[in-house]
């Protein structure tokens, strides 16, 4: 083959893939889109396209020569003016949504033994460790590498041809081909918009976990410092039954009390003790669910409960329902499914456009001695199918993502619902019991007085502090019951810190939704109330 051959065949290979190959796409089909469709246009974060370019290959400093990153959405840089349509642009008219922050957290280790668990410390504990976090990141990789493929130009061919091999007792003609495929109408464009909100979801996705992380951690540690108290009110009660016990046989040996009133301070005495061994096996399980949110092999120490009386802000119906619906990161990609519908809708309506086939080739014929040359163009006609039932189907997914869109609303309008009814009802116990723990706190000093001087006995005192103590877990119970309603509206109803991140979309947490899981189901339950003695 002629050098001069080789150059022009290699001149006219790198500026075809520039040229620009337009055709009107047919609106009729924009038509079939219902007039009263709500749409909702997202406009992509700078963050997003952050995400992604952090996570694509080096390609030698450069991006591909037909596209570009610009405002978000991958375009092309040869489009002309006159397109007749091109991917959406960034014009939403309800106002963009605001992608969440990339979580900024690193490795973290527990504090000192002697230190206290404090509330933060396990939230930055698991936050660090729960490996939840991790694959929720690896799903935005995923996605991103998925968004950058999707619009890659698709290769070259280069081959070897040969013909009329023998004639002539020669080798006939030999020589090499070059194809290009041209993709015309936007096509790899429509590809990355299509895609590009599967990796804000992905995004909003690491958000939701977060909160889910966040729920069960303090879920949890609520219920720690609750049972806890309760460990240490019952062992004081152990030594008073003890004492009521020690006291009894001592009045029996002098023959002030019957038998029968000793084996009656000795039932008390293993009543309490079954209270006590039960608060401690709840203990045990609230350490070891807390080690496993926070990703760590044992607490090092107890918790600081110094928050867990601290006084809060009383929760607004109405404030924290347009919390909800504004914030939940369920809402938002629900929405970004609608963008999402909606760009697919336009990509199957650029499908029917012919695509470009180019080939080129030289050959050198050996037997007369010449050079030759041929060139090749193709298109597909589309004739008998215009990509009319994947239009529809796009059309089809655009309506039900909006009806999605409502259907999240709503459920998240009951699972508040409930969860703010819970709160309200615990939150009016504990202002019942607080008000009667302190009245049987003023009972039992009386009680205690009373004997110092001799008007009571022990069994007397035994008596009144187990009310004391019936009171305080009543008490103790509603605010656990309270702390954590109130965690679960302020975490957007979002639990599951340990579910598996792929598995945590908007349909299938809105079928859960569809059935609410009542707080009880989730964190044990504080379940020791103690029988009062007769």
């Amino acid at each position: 083959m002629r050098p001069r051959a080789i150059l022009a065949i290699a001149a006219l290979s790198l500026t075809l893939p520039a040229c620009t190959w337009r055709y009107a796409i047919p609106r009729r089909t924009i038509g079939d889109v219902p007039a009263g469709a709500r749409h909702v246009r997202i406009e992509p974060q700078q963050e997003t396209i952050d995400a992604i370019e952090s996570v694509i290959p080096a390609s030698g400093g450069r991006e591909p020569p037909d596209v570009r990153l610009a405002g978000g959405l991958a375009r092309s840089t040869n489009r002309g003016a006159d397109a007749p349509r091109s991917p959406p642009t960034d014009n939403d008219p309800e106002g963009p949504l605001v992608a969440p922050q990339p979580l900024d957290v690193s490795s973290a280790e527990a504090p000192a033994d002697e230190a206290p668990l404090t509330l933060a410390d396990l939230e930055r504990l698991a936050l660090a460790n729960n490996p939840t976090l991790r694959q929720a990141r690896a799903l935005i990789d995923e996605a991103a590498g998925a968004w950058w493929q999707a619009g890659l130009y698709p290769n070259p061919v280069v081959g070897y041809q040969a013909e009329e091999i023998g004639n002539d007792d020669t080798a006939g003609l030999q020589g090499g081909f070059f194809s290009q495929t041209i993709v015309t109408a936007d096509k790899l464009d429509w590809n990355r918009a299509v895609l590009l909100p599967d990796v804000e979801q992905a995004r909003w996705g690491l958000e939701a976990q977060r909160l889910r992380v966040l729920t069960d951690v303090r879920t949890a540690w609520y219920e720690l410092a609750g049972v806890a108290r309760i460990v240490d009110r019952a062992g004081e009660l152990v030594d008073l039954a003890e004492q009521a016990v020690a006291a009894s046989r001592d009045a029996l040996a002098v023959g002030q009390v019957a038998e029968s009133d000793v084996l009656l301070t000795e039932v008390e005495l293993n009543g309490v003790r079954v209270l006590l061994e039960s608060a401690r096996a709840r203990e045990f399980a609230a350490r070891r669910r807390l080690t496993a949110l926070a990703g760590i092999p044992e607490l090092p120490g107890d918790v600081a409960d110094e928050e867990f009386e601290a006084s809060a802000d009383v929760l607004a119906w109405d404030e924290e329902l347009h919390t909800l619906l504004a914030a939940s990161p369920l809402v938002q990609q629900a929405r970004l499914q609608v963008q999402r519908a909606r760009n697919r809708i336009g990509r199957e309506q650029a499908q029917p456009v012919p695509d470009v086939n180019v080939q080129l080739g030289s050959s050198h014929d050996f037997a007369t001695d010449f050079t030759l040359f041929s060139a090749q163009v193709g298109v597909m006609l589309p004739v008998h199918n215009r990509n009319q039932g994947a239009i529809a189907a796009a059309v089809a997914e655009l309506m039900r993502a909006e009806g999605e869109v409502e259907r999240v609303e709503l459920a998240l309008r009951e699972r508040l619902a409930e969860a703010f009814g819970r709160y309200e009802q615990a939150r009016v116990q504990v202002e019942l019991f607080g008000e009667a723990r302190d009245k049987a706190a003023r009972a039992r000093e009386m009680t205690m007085q009373a004997r110092e001087a001799g008007e009571f006995n022990i069994f007397r005192l035994l008596l009144v502090q187990r009310q004391v103590f019936d009171t305080e877990v009543q008490y103790i119970q509603a605010l656990v019951e309270l702390r954590q309603s109130q965690a679960l509206v302020e975490g957007l109803l979002l639990e599951g810190g340990l579910a598996n991140p792929a598995s945590q979309t908007t349909r299938s947490l809105g079928q859960t939704m569809q059935s609410p899981t009542p707080l009880s189901s989730g964190p044990a339950r504080l379940s020791l109330t103690p029988q009062t003695p007769q």
